[in-house]
């Protein structure tokens, strides 16, 4: 341990829990930790505008999460038509990211990762990319995004909460979309939307990857 964690917690320092939760009951504790409420099937959202090139067609959409914040996205499908329905994955950046940046038209690997929700779609899939909560297009400063985590923790609610909120919110935007297989969408991401992605996961197990 180290010297600065020795000065800020006690050794006789408790569990504020100190009964283990039951495996059971797991998810339900994880749910309930990160203030997360319940995700309806069916979500409002707003179509901005569609586009077809590159063998895809994509279109701009926006939707609220439960703090009525707006969370762009960008659904990108595959124009060939398949005999069977498409699996569908949501994909969420870190905090320098967008939705633009990684439905860009360009796949690259090359110091920052661009267009990997597009080239999915390439490859067959049927991608939502969004621009999540806490990326830097949608705060101000660290300085606001560090008060709005204190002012939520007194309501139970937490910004991870809202974030995993939006991206299960993408799910199932994705689920209910005519050519996508419902019990074949899937999560993934990059740094905070890698975060994201496993505490969604781990939340809804109808979740299929």
């Amino acid at each position: 341990m180290s010297p600065l964690t020795q000065s800020v917690i006690p050794k006789d320092i408790r569990p504020a829990y100190p009964d283990a939760t039951p495996a059971a009951a797991v998810r339900s504790k994880l749910v309930e930790l990160l203030g997360l409420e319940e995700v309806p099937a069916a979500i409002e959202y707003t179509i901005e505008g569609r586009q077809e090139e590159d063998g895809l067609c994509t279109t701009r959409i926006r939707y609220e999460n439960s703090l009525g914040e707006t969370v762009p996205g960008i659904l990108t499908v595959p124009r060939e038509e398949s005999v069977h329905q498409r699996p569908g994955i949501v994909c969420v950046p870190g905090t320098g990211g967008t939705a633009d940046e990684i439905a860009h038209p360009r796949f690259s690997m090359e110091r920052k990762l661009m267009g990997w929700a597009r080239e999915l779609a390439r490859r067959g899939f049927a991608t939502l990319a969004i621009s999540p909560k806490g990326c830097e297009m949608r705060r101000s400063s660290l300085a606001e995004w560090a008060t709005e985590n204190k002012l939520l923790v007194p309501y139970g609610r937490t910004q991870m909460g809202v974030l995993v909120e939006e991206t299960l919110k993408g799910a199932r935007l994705l689920a209910a979309t005519p050519g996508i297989d419902p019990n074949r969408i899937g999560l993934t991401g990059m740094s905070l939307g890698g975060n994201a992605t496993w505490y969604a996961m781990a939340c809804a197990p109808w979740i299929w990857a």
